[in-house]
């Protein structure tokens, strides 16, 4: 099978580009704000989000406009590339495999949810990635949404 921008592979787990996208796909359930724009993590580390919204997990089908959901729920951030240079190396936003956030792309940031988010979402950022290791975590922040 060729893949194309019309084609792609069916089932293929996917997140909306925009929001707007979300909404197109009829996967949109809400937005999220940050307390503050930028928000400041740490002296050194700062988001400058530009949109946060809840949508329902979905594949592509056999067309790029074919869209299947299935249980659950993602959150997803666009910030600015410049913003998330060395996350995942030098920090990173949550502390166990429960409750964290993975880069999605350049400028995006993703997290999984079996059901729909609580109003206020709260997760400490430590330095490195550690989710799996028992040694203590270095908390140096916290990162807070909260529906809108």
């Amino acid at each position: 099978m060729q893949i194309g921008c019309m084609v792609t592979l069916k089932g293929h787990t996917a997140a909306s580009q925009t929001e707007n996208e979300s909404k197109d796909r009829g996967v949109f359930l809400c937005e999220y704000i940050p307390l503050s724009n930028p928000y400041k993590i740490n002296d050194t580390i700062v988001l400058h989000i530009k949109n946060v919204w809840i949508e329902k997990h979905w594949r592509y089908g056999s067309r790029w406009n074919d869209t299947y959901t299935y249980d659950g729920y993602q959150l997803i951030i666009e910030t600015e590339e410049k913003d998330l240079i060395g996350y995942d190396w030098n920090w990173y936003i949550g502390v166990n495999t429960n409750a964290y956030i993975r880069e999605c792309g350049k400028k995006c940031l993703i997290s999984d949810f079996e059901k729909i988010p609580d109003d206020t979402l709260k997760w400490q950022v430590q330095n490195k990635r550690n989710l799996i290791d028992s040694r203590p975590k270095i908390i140096i922040g916290e990162f807070i949404l909260r529906k809108k």
